[in-house]
């Protein structure tokens, strides 16, 4: 069981502790920031010529850069990375746009 309060305090129960981690780790995800220097584990999700899109937390994806995604000459994206693939990236930076 999941259970909102109005003031933001999330309760989570289970009968099970694998099933309450899972709950509590999913939750997490979903209201986490990204954060400068830390690595995740992300899911390819687009393929451009310069560099990879990677879902690092649900719905924020990031740019991994094609000189970014081996230390030695890339010359094409899909030779690296495919799709669908889980890699690990590290958050250099993060540009936040505003309208």
């Amino acid at each position: 069981m999941i259970e909102v309060d109005d003031d933001g305090t999330v309760v989570v129960a289970s009968d099970d502790a694998a099933g309450a981690k899972a709950a509590m780790e999913a939750v997490e995800s979903l209201t986490a920031s990204v954060q400068i220097g830390r690595i995740y584990e992300g899911r390819v999700t687009s393929i451009k010529d310069f560099g990879a899109f990677v879902e690092i937390l649900p719905g924020k994806d990031g740019l991994c850069h094609i000189s970014e995604l081996s230390d030695e000459f890339v010359r094409s994206v899909g030779d690296v990375v495919r799709m669908g693939d889980m890699i690990q990236v590290k958050v250099i930076a993060s540009t936040i746009k505003t309208a």
